[in-house]
């Protein structure tokens, strides 16, 4: 059978475009009036690519060329040719996939589009920081991001504290199964990590572990007129991804800190305020995984000791202070927006080393 593209006539194996193209099998296969025909008109391609195409039929062979390879696969698109569609998809990898993604999103095809995203949302904060995912529109972006969510969401521990005084808790995550009402280990922190006081917090679905006191016996000691021995303070943070499986380090914290509050808010990860062994400090840092920065931010205000939970509620974060020499605890809330503090309510009973949750528009202290 005779195709003709733009003024050229290519020659082509009837069988091999059945066999091929389920564009061409359809038509054959059909009573329409080209399948009584020898010669088939395409219109709206270049003849150079459907001459790339017919190669790829014949040898199965295929290279990318950047410069017409969104023309390629368009057209494969429409002709719907899987396994060149298919051999695309398996030259896809971390240096082209954001290109791959754009070209392929374009005409909706899944089989490019499907590998470009895994490879984008497995990789989601690398490619942040790298500034390729600015070629992607917002909509995009955000379905990439979507995609880091696809599990089934779960529950998550870890001891950041003790198990047998003075000895640093187990450094094992685990992961509550509701369904068979039991735990299990999906991870434990790396050596170099601190041993207790560190704060965790998620974003992005990347876990975020973050400062604390390192493992006393590795490190230099401090002592301090309380008698207390603790490893010294870290700035480190370590991040582990979910979807792969790994840990690895970012950027630091400015100051070193333990026993604190770390929490999500908006694109943001915010540390507030803490210790630095027996002496509470009132700065308040922000994460942004984008530059993969930490920058100071408003202070807690003078005269509250801010103790480790913290949560979100309705784009804000609160915190449980302890206002100096007045033996009274209040509920403050930092907004992101205004970069504000406020008091928002005493405390009818005084706690510290306590649990916060918060659940729609309600904040919950317990313990």
């Amino acid at each position: 059978i005779t195709v003709c593209v733009e003024e050229t006539s290519f020659l082509v194996h009837r069988r091999v475009l059945e066999e091929s193209s389920d564009y061409f099998r359809a038509m054959f296969e059909c009573d329409m009036m080209e399948s009584r025909q020898s010669e088939v008109q395409l219109h709206d391609f270049r003849a150079e690519i459907f001459e790339t195409v017919l190669d790829f039929l014949y040898t199965s062979e295929f290279c990318l060329d950047y410069g017409n390879l969104e023309e390629v696969l368009e057209m494969a698109n429409f002709l719907q040719v899987l396994p060149l569609l298919d051999h695309i998809a398996g030259l896809v990898d971390e240096k082209n996939c954001v290109t791959l993604f754009i070209m392929a999103d374009k005409y909706s095809i899944s089989k490019v589009t499907d590998v470009t995203g895994k490879i984008l949302s497995e990789n989601y904060h690398r490619y942040l920081q790298s500034k390729e995912l600015s070629r992607l529109t917002k909509e995009q972006r955000e379905r990439v991001r979507q995609k880091r969510y696809h599990h089934k969401p779960v529950v998550a521990a870890v001891n950041a504290h003790y198990v047998h005084y003075p000895e640093p808790g187990l450094r094992q995550f685990h992961s509550y199964d509701d369904k068979n009402d039991a735990w299990s280990r999906f991870t434990r922190l790396p050596n170099t990590a601190s041993r207790r006081g560190f704060g965790v917090a998620v974003l992005d679905n990347y876990l975020f572990v973050v400062g604390g006191h390192a493992k006393p016996r590795d490190y230099p000691r401090q002592f301090h007129s309380t008698g207390t021995k603790l490893g010294a303070l870290q700035n480190q943070t370590v991040c582990y991804n979910t979807l792969t499986d790994t840990w690895f380090n970012t950027a630091p914290i400015q100051q070193a800190r333990a026993y604190f509050g770390l929490v999500p808010c908006g694109d943001f990860i915010y540390a507030i305020a803490g210790f630095q062994y027996d002496d509470p400090i009132h700065s308040v840092e922000r994460y942004d995984p984008r530059d993969n920065s930490w920058v100071f931010v408003r202070n807690v205000p003078e005269g509250r000791t801010c103790y480790e939970p913290a949560v979100t509620c309705m784009g804000d974060i609160y915190v449980n202070c302890e206002i100096k020499d007045s033996d009274t605890f209040w509920l403050h809330k930092y907004s992101p927006a205004s970069n504000t503090w406020t008091a928002i309510s005493e405390l009818p009973t005084n706690r510290w080393r306590h649990c916060m949750a918060a659940v729609q528009d309600t904040v919950y202290i317990l313990g």
